[in-house]
């Protein structure tokens, strides 16, 4: 098969650290590929939101890479109500494909379908409108809630469409 075209997303340049999105509809599959990446010293979180820029109800998916010990890659899909720390669903709607940390940049790759048979999952639809918001956690176990300073949201929704783009992602400066 031919390799993923991917569309990307960059958090506030004045937010620090900042996130990035990226992500690849596969019409053939009825999936969608989601790259994460960040700079956090325990986890990545992406969620889909009912409301721009809000925190719940959302479906998260909380993504981790042990930099310090053989590189352990997850994902884990979970759901928030609230303002809390997101609580895990009981269906895991992720496959994780690939992880890495490269010079303190924690990037993880995983496929989910655009319909999970979840009722607390939001369903993607390439060429549909997706509200986006991004967190990054100081420490994985638990969980930490983030600061003010490492969560985020896009202010539209963004439209998962197959086609090229780009984003830098830009650390600390």
């Amino acid at each position: 098969p031919p390799p993923p075209v991917w569309q990307s997303w960059c958090s506030d340049a004045t937010a620090a650290p900042l996130f990035r999105l990226g992500w690849a509809p596969d019409l053939a599959s009825s999936t969608i590929l989601l790259r994460v990446r960040g700079r956090p010293a325990g986890a990545v979180s992406v969620g889909f939101a009912s409301t721009a820029q809000a925190m719940s109800p959302a479906d998260v998916y909380v993504a981790s890479v042990d930099c310090s010990n053989g590189g352990s890659v997850a994902v884990s899909d979970r759901t928030n109500s609230g303002y809390l720390v997101p609580s895990v669903d009981s269906t895991q709607a992720a496959t994780v494909l690939s992880g890495s940390c490269t010079n303190g940049v924690m990037e993880v790759i995983f496929r989910r379908p655009f319909t999970t048979g979840d009722g607390v999952d939001v369903t993607l639809a390439a060429g549909a409108g997706v509200n986006v918001i991004w967190a990054l956690h100081d420490t994985l176990s638990p969980l930490a809630t983030h600061s003010a300073t490492q969560r985020g949201g896009s202010a539209t929704p963004l439209v998962l469409v197959p086609l090229p783009g780009s984003c830098a992602l830009k650390i600390g400066r």
